[in-house]
């Protein structure tokens, strides 16, 4: 199917639409957790350039621990949250105005043509979950919903004694059992 819309845009017309197909990439995961044990050797140098035996000496020589509690590092900065482990927000990324496809592309409330993603980012900065190369028309709540990260959320931050992990985002985001917000 790719390679058909790749053919039917190669005219000087649509020149937009082929440079953002050719940016397009599949975002879906399959939701594996990652086993580095499970990780063949060649695979660990691949992707992390370097040995796997290398890997554990690494994490020693640059202090890094066997576990995060982010829950726990919330609630160290004096949030009133004990259970708060990240932050969802959405991100609209302005574009130069497209020649063909500008409605799809025009966001009304930042009067920019654009692009939007949505993250889960957790207190060091590093983005754990990244969705997006959304149209911009879409709500904050639309992306949450198209990215089924609400389902994610159910299966993998409650713990067996029924703990329950949240995570935190602003006012255009629904009140659910795993995400807060304010107000």
């Amino acid at each position: 199917m790719a390679s058909f819309c790749l053919l039917a845009a190669t005219d000087e017309e649509r020149e937009d639409e082929l440079l953002l197909l050719l940016c397009y990439k599949d975002n879906s995961n399959s939701g594996d957790a990652f086993n580095f044990d499970e990780l063949s050797a060649e695979a660990c140098k691949k992707l992390f350039r370097f040995e796997k035996d290398d890997i554990p000496n690494l994490c020693t020589a640059l202090g890094i621990p066997d576990s995060f509690e982010y829950a726990n590092a919330v609630a160290a900065r004096d949030a009133p949250l004990l259970n708060c482990w990240h932050f969802i927000n959405g991100s609209v990324r302005p574009l130069c105005r497209p020649t063909t496809i500008q409605r799809i592309l025009f966001n009304g409330h930042k009067r920019v043509h654009a692009i939007k993603f949505q993250s889960i980012v957790a207190l060091n900065g590093l983005v754990a979950n990244m969705y997006g190369r959304i149209e911009v028309r879409n709500h904050d709540a639309g992306l949450l919903r198209e990215s089924s990260i609400c389902e994610e959320l159910q299966t993998y931050m409650t713990t067996p004694a029924d703990y329950i992990y949240v995570i935190y985002g602003d006012p255009a985001y629904p009140m659910t059992t795993h995400i807060i917000k304010p107000f």
